[in-house]
């Protein structure tokens, strides 16, 4: 009787226990198959707590993004519309060119010495830039007509409408040429000269 009591207990034990071919990972637990403390509270701190320590995963982490071969959606903007063409500026201002070109030596003349001149002319007008923004550009000479109008010898400040030259040698002869030039580049052709005079000597 005892040996038939035995037997039961043994078939009843093997019925409930279906053993698993699945492997076991390196904390003992079989894969594949639930952890019977994988739902416990204190087990799941349990495992997040190794996860931190150990650069692990629960069984049950958050999904994440892969890291490999993951894009960054692209966001197109518009570009701004921008201003229209300008259709460009091809007019030289209109300048009546230099008036008075004077200088005043004081006093006995030294060798060496030097003596500013003194420019002076009426404001130009242009069809697009204001008298304000209009450039004055000098040119000297020695002798008369022999300016390089391709190399301004001084630039006046915009809307200028004088311009004290650098020393020049007291016993000099300078002729001067004033051209009026606009924002776009355009440059008058006036050909008015004028000999420096000095009527301190």
């Amino acid at each position: 009787m005892a040996r038939k009591v035995a037997l039961v207990a043994f078939v009843i034990a093997g019925a409930t226990a279906v053993p698993s071919t699945a492997a076991a990972n390196h904390h003992g637990v079989r894969l594949g198959t639930a952890h019977p403390l994988s739902a416990h509270p204190a087990h799941r701190s349990a495992c997040e707590a190794r996860a931190r320590r150990h650069h692990h995963r629960c069984r049950r982490a958050q999904h994440q993004l892969p890291a490999i071969g993951y894009v960054a959606p692209s966001v197109s903007v518009a570009a701004a519309p921008g201003p229209a063409p300008d259709p460009g500026d091809h007019t030289a201002p209109k300048f009546g060119g230099l008036q008075s070109a004077f200088a005043c030596t004081p006093g006995p003349q030294r060798p060496g010495q030097t003596t500013p001149f003194n420019l002076s002319w009426e404001a130009a007008t242009d069809d697009v830039t204001p008298p304000a923004l209009v450039i004055y550009e000098i040119y000297l000479a020695t002798t008369p007509g022999g300016e390089n109008f391709a190399h301004p010898s001084w630039t006046a400040e915009p809307g200028a409408t004088s311009f004290r030259t650098p020393g020049l040698a007291s016993h000099g002869s300078f002729y001067f040429v004033v051209r009026a030039r606009d924002t776009a580049g355009n440059e008058d052709s006036n050909l008015v000269e004028r000999h420096g005079v000095d009527p301190c000597l």
